[in-house]
């Protein structure tokens, strides 16, 4: 029997807006990369400072880039804009921030060819510490059962999208979560690689809005499970433990 499938091609789509500041580390861990065989594909969000510009210096230096820069919705919708535009068959989420370990495409390419898994989880580094999939209750430990990280911490099948929609616009902190754990309560298999795929930036907007990341994934589980009391006693047990950090 022939196997119709195409051979799997890799995209790493970044949302940027104003990013010049933090982008050079990212555009130098890519330019780095022992397996250069990918598309970066950037959605900016009209910036105003040099980001679109350092993005075609990259361009221009022999990177396969795919950029528009026009104004968008948030995040979730200039992902999911790059998402539908690449031709490629899976894809890696880098924030402007993230900076990928050199043979971080060369280690998902090779754990995706042996796995065939639509979804391959690493491990990510964010502040000197080395972070992986948890395990345990998705009640308790959300979509960090399974992956380490949203951003540089999981390939994705481009067309798992076709099954279970694009990142949503009514989570605009958490659709990632909403999106990961929707394919997790279906059974799709998340295969596990153990590798380091980069640094996690610390700037994003769910490390920084605590409390709207608290209550958006309080909202994503009474959606995807029914079950209003069990998550909001565990919604009202975050708030208690994070009570410092929220501001």
């Amino acid at each position: 029997m022939t196997d119709h499938h195409p051979a799997p091609s890799i995209a790493i789509v970044t949302a940027t807006f104003n990013s010049e500041a933090v982008l050079p580390g990212l555009i130098q861990s890519l330019q780095a990369q022992t397996d250069n065989n990918f598309e970066w594909v950037v959605r900016d969000g009209g910036s105003t400072d040099r980001t679109v510009e350092l993005i075609r210096e990259a361009q221009e230096s022999g990177m396969k880039v795919n950029v528009r820069s026009e104004p968008d919705f948030g995040i979730y919708d200039a992902l999911n804009r790059g998402i539908r535009e690449t031709l490629a068959t899976h894809y890696l989420v880098a924030g402007s921030d993230d900076q990928f370990e050199v043979d971080a495409v060369a280690r998902y390419r090779a754990s995706l060819l042996e796995s065939q898994a639509p979804f391959v989880a690493a491990n990510i580094r964010s502040a000197s510490r080395t972070i992986r999939p948890k395990g345990g209750s998705l009640l308790l430990n959300k979509q960090w059962v399974f992956v380490a990280g949203h951003s540089l911490g999981v390939l994705i099948a481009k067309e798992m999208h076709d099954r279970y929609g694009y990142y949503p616009k009514k989570y605009p902190i958490g659709a990632d979560q909403y999106f990961l754990e929707k394919a997790y309560l279906a059974g799709e298999r998340f295969h596990q690689a153990d590798f380091v795929a980069g640094t996690f930036g610390e700037g994003g907007v769910s490390s920084v809005d605590v409390l709207g990341s608290l209550t958006e994934s309080f909202r994503i589980h009474v959606d995807l499970t029914g079950k209003v009391l069990l998550n909001f006693l565990v919604f009202s047990l975050r708030l208690l433990k994070n009570i410092r950090r929220i501001r």
